[in-house]
């Protein structure tokens, strides 16, 4: 007759598992879950609450009409970067004003990305 050696320790050795460290990851995974959760619940009020609060702002309207800002700030030069990364080969900046930008990268679309480059443009406008 064969006797069986069920205890837990020889079959620990095999596993190897670290239970310090299983634990640990457990503890992680449970406040990553509750962090997650409360994040959803935050954005959640956020949207709620304060979605129909902007819609006062002047900007939102006259910002949708780009003759309103061509009107406002048209002659304005104003830095634009123009490609996709500053590492390509062929990202350059040059000054332009406002209503080209608006023009060539807004309305027709540009095949190279554009971008205006930081700029306190409305700090100039009166």
């Amino acid at each position: 007759m064969m006797v069986y050696d069920w205890s837990y320790k020889r079959y620990m050795n095999i596993i190897k598992i670290n239970w310090k460290k299983l634990v640990f990851s457990c503890y992680q995974l449970y406040y990553a879950t509750i962090l997650l959760v409360n994040l959803c619940g935050i954005l959640y009020y956020l949207i709620y609450n304060f979605a129909g609060n902007m819609e006062h702002w002047p900007a939102l309207n006259k910002w949708k009409d780009l003759n309103y800002l061509v009107k406002l700030a048209g002659p304005r030069l104003v830095p634009v970067e123009i490609g996709s990364s500053y590492a390509d080969a062929d990202w350059s900046q040059k000054l332009i004003t406002l209503e080209e930008f608006i023009n060539i990268h807004v309305v027709q679309e540009d095949e190279k990305p554009t971008y205006l480059a930081q700029h306190q443009l409305f700090n100039q406008v009166n």
